[in-house]
């Protein structure tokens, strides 16, 4: 998810959500807000994009159709075999880039609607807090699989539902120079070895 401030009021607003989100007990390895302070807020005063692939509303999609596309690896070996094939490979699970033929087997599984409601749901949850126009499905493109199943399939709900969309791009560091530092930092997040540029275990943040 993604807030951006409309005006002096909403920064101030900002600033709350990001106080309560260190030092309440939604605090869970990083700061994190929850319905609740969303409603203790004036929403008016800011402007919220759906968010990237990790957000809300894109893994509440794939998490739900991952079953049918995907490919469950239970072991390390298994996902290198998967990335050899050109599967991308994120949480134990390898994904393949999208086809015309897995779309239609995707759409054709008697999961699909309830994986597009889901969806829906959020989307209809976000909408409902914020003031017309002011909350906008979020596209991006870093040539990631998993980005690709989900603009494909969302993009249209949100049209649908009179959702505007607003085209950004995720910037996690500065100059390009900075971006094995920026490996580091993730390898100590997640608790793994780091073995620089050829570190395939991770998603390649790549902006």
């Amino acid at each position: 998810l993604t807030l951006l401030a409309k005006n002096a009021d909403g920064y101030r607003d900002l600033v709350k959500l990001s106080s309560w989100s260190h030092t309440r007990e939604t605090y869970f390895y990083n700061p994190r807000i929850d319905y609740e302070m969303m409603r203790n807020i004036d929403t008016s005063n800011l402007i919220c994009l759906s968010g990237c692939v990790m957000g809300e509303l894109q893994e509440t999609f794939l998490e739900a159709i991952k079953h049918i596309i995907a490919i469950e690896c239970k072991t390390p070996a298994e996902e290198e075999k998967a990335r050899s094939k050109g599967y991308e490979v994120v949480r134990q699970w390898a994904w393949p880039r999208w086809s015309s033929k897995l779309d239609a087997q995707l759409r054709a599984h008697p999961d699909y609607a309830m994986a597009i409601d889901a969806a829906i749901m959020v989307m209809k949850r976000y909408r409902s807090m914020f003031p017309e126009g002011q909350y906008f499905y979020e596209l991006m493109d870093h040539g990631f699989v998993l980005e690709q199943w989900g603009h494909r399939h969302l993009y249209s709900q949100a049209r649908r539902y009179g959702i505007p969309a607003v085209v950004t791009n995720d910037s996690h560091y500065g100059p390009v120079e900075h971006k094995e530092l920026h490996d580091l930092l993730m390898s100590m997040q997640w608790k793994q070895t780091f073995c620089g540029s050829t570190d395939t275990k991770r998603l390649d943040i790549c902006s």
